[in-house]
């Protein structure tokens, strides 16, 4: 996987790139890792800020759109 693609979208989720994904499930290759709580993309590099809850003691993460299985909405971590 070239470096840059965990910065992109993967084809099956183009389809969210515009839309407001906050409160959205998450969704890693491991399963939920909690809900967005804000998109950003600095320099080209897209990622999601996720509010993981209890699951990682209540911190945020910041996620490479390219690592995202899934989204989905409601069902947050």
């Amino acid at each position: 996987m070239p470096i840059d693609s965990i910065w992109s979208y993967a084809p099956d989720l183009d389809h969210v790139q515009e839309q407001d994904l906050t409160g959205y499930a998450v969704v890693a290759s491991d399963g939920t890792i909690g809900q967005v709580d804000r998109r950003a993309d600095h320099h080209g590099m897209r990622h999601l800020v996720v509010d993981t809850g209890v699951w990682v003691f209540g911190r945020s993460l910041v996620v490479p759109v390219g690592v995202v299985a899934a989204v989905e909405p409601g069902r947050g971590g």
